[in-house]
């Protein structure tokens, strides 16, 4: 299971969005994010409703921007995972990991807050597809990872990437 995205949407910002620049720079200079090859800072904030700011690494890309869905802070994962609710569980994981990191920043953290709302995306269109069956197998995953979720189907167009909008309950 690779190609996977996570995002989590932010209800309140109060900076720049490249006042994320440095905090990312930070943790390439810092080796924060476990088992990562934190590589670069790319700076996509001129696209109208793109990724924003990126921190690239080799096993994924972290964003926080208003790509699709609206604003809040992804997590794509690019090298392998096993189809399981492990891998998603992973993909979780690194994505809480940096939002701590973004929580703790002193910079930052009184400045955004965010929701219990998430994304979970497919970036290859070939090995999951925008359909009925590819969308359960992916809730039923879900399901097995966040807290008493509720997970709603998003259908743009058959060729949009496969996603799905989980709520998490509470504990």
């Amino acid at each position: 299971m690779h190609k996977f995205g996570l995002k989590r949407k932010i209800e309140l910002i109060d900076p720049n969005l490249k006042s994320f620049i440095p905090i990312f720079n930070k943790w390439i200079q810092n080796n924060n994010i476990p088992q990562h090859t934190l590589i670069n800072v790319a700076d996509y904030t001129h696209i109208p409703f793109g990724p924003g700011i990126m921190l690239i690494a080799f096993e994924g890309n972290f964003g926080i921007g208003y790509e699709e869905h609206g604003l809040g802070f992804s997590y794509n994962r690019k090298t392998n995972f096993n189809e399981s609710e492990e891998s998603i569980k992973m993909i979780k994981d690194i994505l809480d990991i940096s939002i701590a990191l973004i929580l703790n920043d002193s910079g930052i953290k009184e400045k955004i807050q965010f929701s219990n709302e998430y994304i979970l995306f497919s970036n290859d269109r070939f090995e999951y597809k925008n359909n009925y069956t590819d969308e359960k197998k992916i809730q039923q995953l879900a399901r097995k990872v966040f807290q008493n979720p509720t997970i709603t189907s998003i259908k743009n167009n058959i060729n949009s990437r496969l996603a799905i909008k989980i709520k998490e309950g509470k504990k």
